[in-house]
């Protein structure tokens, strides 16, 4: 019974979890205004243990589990001082969690985008070298093919058609 006690602890608490991570997002700890937030994460995480807290009460006095004299009120009470400040502490740890995990995807992102934009500012840098190389580099060509047509026809006629070859390629 102990075990199944415990089983279900751990299921309550992973229940709970997605609804940490939504209030984690919704009053968020790490912006200007974290004391306002920080005091209703307080609030936040005193009324899910008090809940928790009931519900423990109710199921050991439905079961029988730990039954108590005074039934549901005396257990309740019973855990209210010895579990409190546990849960308390559980819901902070599990915000810690939900705010490490969002921010490390946040980070990520960032990530992400700055190698977009370092691969976007290459491109850019490459087609602008490209634009800059290219007339200089038709120029110094058709210069030394005219140098040759006069002398080597035939080496003249084979650098056309590599530079033909040059120019289809970089399109």
């Amino acid at each position: 019974e102990v075990a199944a006690f415990a089983v279900l602890r751990w299921y309550i608490w992973l229940a709970i979890f997605p609804f940490i991570v939504t209030m984690s997002r919704r009053f968020p700890i790490e912006t200007r205004q974290w004391p306002k937030n920080a005091a209703m994460h307080l609030a936040i995480s005193l009324s899910v243990a008090l809940a928790i807290l009931a519900f423990y009460a109710f199921f050991r006095s439905a079961t029988g589990w730990v039954a108590r004299p005074g039934g549901f009120f005396s257990s309740y009470r019973y855990l209210l001082f010895s579990r409190l400040h546990w849960y308390v502490l559980a819901y902070w740890g599990l915000l810690g969690i939900a705010v490490a995990i969002d921010l490390y995807w946040r980070v990520r992102e960032r990530e992400f985008r700055t190698l977009e934009l370092e691969g976007q500012l290459a491109k850019a840098q490459l087609t602008a070298l490209r634009m800059q190389l290219q007339p200089h580099f038709l120029f110094n060509t058709l210069n030394a093919i005219s140098a040759l047509v006069h002398r080597d026809p035939r080496a003249a006629d084979e650098l056309i058609a590599d530079l033909s070859e040059l120019l289809q390629m970089s399109q």
